[in-house]
């Protein structure tokens, strides 16, 4: 039998929490350092958004509710992306649309809110089939968080 699950803010939510840190200079997404060129013109919201991403990778992964698994946290493309992993047997439903998005960005602690804007990012939250490329994603673009 398969269970049938619509993602909502509350599973978004709890991916959205950052740890609190100082500022870093390693690109999480290669795990190289920066060079001091790169590193000097980022932010310093920018520069602690990395350190908290580093700090959270080392976390994972981390067992949720019904079986989602979180796996990584990343910086790419203008994003902060969170990825998850559901069963396999879980029919799992994600919902784009404009409703459910706003009560995401409302879903958010204020100071994530104010860390995204000031580094003008936007959220994804990819849901990935375990054992398998299929993915369903709930993406938030910088416009959307910047007009909150």
């Amino acid at each position: 039998m398969k269970i049938i699950r619509t993602v909502t803010m509350g599973m978004l939510l709890a991916a959205s929490v950052l740890l609190p840190s100082c500022s870093g200079s390693k690109d999480e997404t290669s795990g190289q350092k920066k060079d001091n060129v790169e590193a000097a013109e980022e932010s310093p919201a920018m520069k602690n958004l990395r350190k908290q991403v580093e700090q959270l990778n080392s976390t994972f992964p981390v067992e949720m509710q019904d079986g989602l698994k979180m796996t990584g946290v990343a910086l790419e493309d203008g994003y902060l992306i969170y990825t998850c992993e559901y069963p396999a047997n879980m029919e799992f439903e994600v919902q784009q649309d404009e409703t459910t998005r706003k009560r995401i960005l409302l879903s958010l602690p204020r100071p994530t809110r104010r860390m995204l804007r000031e580094s003008g990012l936007g959220i994804k939250y990819i849901y990935v089939k375990a054992g398998t490329d299929e993915k369903q994603e709930v993406v938030i673009t910088p416009e959307e968080i910047s007009n909150l």
